[in-house]
């Protein structure tokens, strides 16, 4: 199933659909290979900000052809490995699996009413995609960062030289943050997008970590 507006959908053979639609149906009818998040433009990071695996792929742009979506946004994609899913399946690995993307949708603040089967054609030009790598998780794996509880820091810099301040910490790991990410905000956001992200980043940073030293 494939479409140029998400509402009008029809069905298309995979190729054409790929080539031709902006919209696609990413996974077959009854088997999972892939898990979507639908996000907020500015959330696009979100999985780093909050310890998960990177996605597969990001694919985010503005829709100004369908009235429904009047800001831009991002889908997430996470290769897994591939789970039946049709009424006939076991019922456990299908459990696990929502559960999985229950929590991963939480943590990345993606939408919870976002259910597919419609996600951003990869493929397609109107997007701005990025291929991030090639591996497939598995739900344990994926299950596994869902619980994970410490806070990435970079030890290739010099913390001693840092004041004992919750302020100058902050600010050291935003500009880390900043400097990687520069290049996607110069290519897909405003200036008062990219400041509305970082602001954020530094926010959670503030009021929700404990800085050793």
């Amino acid at each position: 199933m494939s479409a140029d507006i998400k509402h009008e959908a029809r069905y298309r053979y995979g190729d054409l659909a790929l080539k031709t639609h902006k919209y696609v149906q990413i996974n077959p009818k009854n088997i999972v290979f892939w898990l979507v998040f639908d996000i907020d433009d500015e959330n696009t990071f979100s999985w780093e900000d909050k310890l998960l695996p990177p996605p597969n792929i990001i694919v985010s742009g503005l829709d100004r052809a369908d009235s429904s979506k009047v800001v831009g946004g991002a889908h997430l994609f996470y290769a897994v490995q591939f789970v039946p899913s049709s009424n006939a399946s076991r019922e456990k690995p299908v459990r696990f699996l929502d559960d999985v993307k229950k929590g991963m949708t939480l943590q990345l603040g993606a939408d919870a009413d976002y259910y597919g089967p419609l996600s951003k054609n990869p493929l397609n030009s109107s997007w701005n995609t990025s291929f991030l790598h090639a591996h497939e998780y598995s739900l344990n794996e994926l299950n596994n960062y869902l619980t994970k509880v410490t806070k990435k820091r970079r030890y290739d810099f010099d913390w001693s030289l840092v004041a004992e301040s919750r302020n100058c910490i902050v600010f050291h790991e935003l500009r880390f943050i900043a400097y990687e990410r520069i290049n996607y905000a110069k290519e897909n956001w405003t200036y008062e997008q990219w400041e509305s992200h970082l602001f954020n980043i530094a926010l959670t940073w503030f009021n929700g970590f404990d800085y050793p030293s």
